[in-house]
């Protein structure tokens, strides 16, 4: 029995980190239709610290806070437990971000839109 429940606890183990692998595109071509897959980078993610915030304060608005709030929830809560957004100051969560965006599988709209709602809620 309890070769049996460890089995089950390692196929969902398994089951979870597939679902949190890193993002991939693929890109068929219509003349021989090959597969390639590709990473995908996040451009956003990878601009200095100042410039992703005015980019994140030029998009904040309710409805793109609401929209981030409901992203953070369902991207990142699929795999682990939230952290509250106001229990990092938002240089930490982008640092969070640039990191787990990849694993949570965000587009780059999604990354900037979580981005929003996080600087909207982070602690000073």
């Amino acid at each position: 029995m309890n070769k049996l429940i460890y089995s089950l606890i390692a196929f969902v183990g398994i089951l979870a980190m597939a679902n949190c692998s890193p993002k991939t595109v693929k890109n068929t071509t219509s003349e021989n239709k090959n597969t390639e897959t590709v990473s995908v980078e996040i451009s956003f993610g990878s601009k200095p610290f100042e410039e992703q915030m005015d980019i994140v304060r030029s998009i904040t608005t309710e409805e793109n806070t609401t929209d981030g709030r409901q992203i953070y929830q369902t991207s990142c809560g699929k795999c682990h437990e939230l952290f509250q957004p106001d229990s990092r100051n938002i240089a930490s969560w982008m640092k969070v971000m640039k990191r787990m965006s990849k694993e949570a599988k965000l587009s780059e709209q999604q990354y900037k839109l979580v981005s929003v709602y996080l600087n909207s809620q982070a602690k000073s």
